[in-house]
């Protein structure tokens, strides 16, 4: 240990084996012991930083599972589900067109006409299986005017089937729609009408 002697500010102390002497020593290791424990403590601080919490594959033998799971929630009202419409086909095939004609069962509206025939295996025609296909072709001949007003014919009719047969058809059926030169000038409203009208003039109509 260094010695004391010589530093004014122990000038007057007497040396070992006297009280003021061992107080001194006292008061000097008790400065060294603090300011070497706040060196200690605040690495310790800097090391003991807990890391960050990432998941396990198997969870944490500290951590619960399902700690940080949601609150369970009361019962949820129930979703109701749109009953599944039928399934509509096209008629391409000129037999088709000529085997719903040759039943002769038609309903002529102002807007259009509807020829209709009940296919085989549903000859009751009241058959409302969902996967019994609806189908449905499209007639508009040189009477309702040139291939503008042909083409725009057969899209109103298009946009009056989409409307009324998935919800108002019964399923079994072959349609024919014929385009008339009213089906152009006809109000849309009234064209929904015309065809809910025939539906239920040939006994087809399936009411929601």
């Amino acid at each position: 240990m260094r010695s004391l002697r010589g530093n004014p500010a122990v000038s007057n102390i007497d040396f070992p084996g006297s009280r003021l002497y061992t107080a001194v020593l006292v008061l000097n290791s008790q400065n060294i012991s603090e300011s070497t424990l706040e060196t200690h403590l605040s690495a310790k601080r800097s090391r003991s930083q807990a890391p960050p919490r990432f998941p396990l594959p198997h969870g944490h033998r500290r951590w619960p599972q399902g700690a940080g799971e949601t609150p369970h929630q009361g019962p949820q009202t129930p979703v109701r589900l749109k009953s599944m419409s039928p399934v509509i086909e096209r008629l391409k095939r000129r037999s088709d067109f000529l085997r719903v004609a040759a039943v002769r069962c038609k309903s002529v509206t102002p807007g259009l006409i509807l020829q209709a025939m009940v296919r085989k295996g549903d000859s009751s025609g009241a058959s409302m299986e969902k996967n019994v296909p609806i189908r449905i072709g499209y007639t508009a001949s040189k009477r309702v005017g040139g291939a503008a007003e042909r083409n725009r014919a057969r899209r109103r009719l298009r946009a009056v089937v989409t409307k009324v047969i998935p919800d108002h058809a019964k399923p079994g059926y072959d349609f024919v729609l014929i385009a008339r030169k009213g089906t152009l000038t006809r109000p849309f409203p009234k064209l929904l009408d015309d065809l809910v009208t025939s539906l239920k003039r040939l006994e087809a109509y399936h009411p929601v």
